[in-house]
């Protein structure tokens, strides 16, 4: 049976008054990755990320410098991982 690759996404913040943090979800693609985070609630059940705010390239930002996540590594996970997020840390401050 053969195994799914699954990756270390990374997203950092990209042009925005922001003072540092990264965001990481481990999943077999780009997409499921974005999906994973998006679905993330907070403690009062509030999403807090949307799709659009996801690129892998700079690009296809608005040129807004707020909530801007840019794709800036993919690591080969080996081992048996299953997707989750595997870190979160930011803030608001």
């Amino acid at each position: 049976m053969p195994e799914n690759k699954l990756f270390l996404f990374i997203f950092e913040p990209y042009e925005w008054d922001y003072c540092g943090g990264a965001i990481g979800a481990i999943a077999g693609t780009y997409v499921d990755a974005v999906n994973l985070i998006t679905n993330i609630k907070s403690t009062d059940g509030v999403k807090r990320f949307k799709s659009k705010m996801f690129s892998k390239d700079k690009r296809y930002f608005k040129k807004d410098h707020y909530d801007q996540w840019l794709l800036t590594n993919t690591i080969e996970i080996v081992g048996p991982e299953q997707s989750r997020i595997v870190f979160n840390n930011w803030n608001y401050a």
